[in-house]
C-alpha cells in the first residue's frame, strides 16, 4: 500500500541512479574538503574571530 503525502515520488531514490564513483565524490569530505597547514589554519581562523569581535564592538555599525 502506497504511504500518503508522499507527493507523487516514484521510482527509486535519486542517489540510486549515481554511479559509485559519483556517491564517493558527493559523500566523501576528503575529496572535497580544503586541507590546510596548521599555521594557515590558525590565521584563517584568527581572522575570522577579529571580524566577528569588531562587528560586535559598540559603535561599529
Amino acid at each position: 500500500r502506497p504511504l500518503a503525502g508522499r507527493g507523487g515520488m516514484e521510482g527509486p531514490a535519486p542517489w540510486k541512479r549515481l554511479s559509485k564513483e559519483e556517491l564517493e565524490d558527493q559523500y566523501s569530505p576528503s575529496r572535497w574538503v580544503i586541507r590546510r597547514g596548521a599555521e594557515e589554519a590558525l590565521r584563517t581562523y584568527s581572522h575570522i574571530g577579529d571580524e566577528e569581535i569588531r562587528a560586535w564592538e559598540p559603535g561599529s555599525k
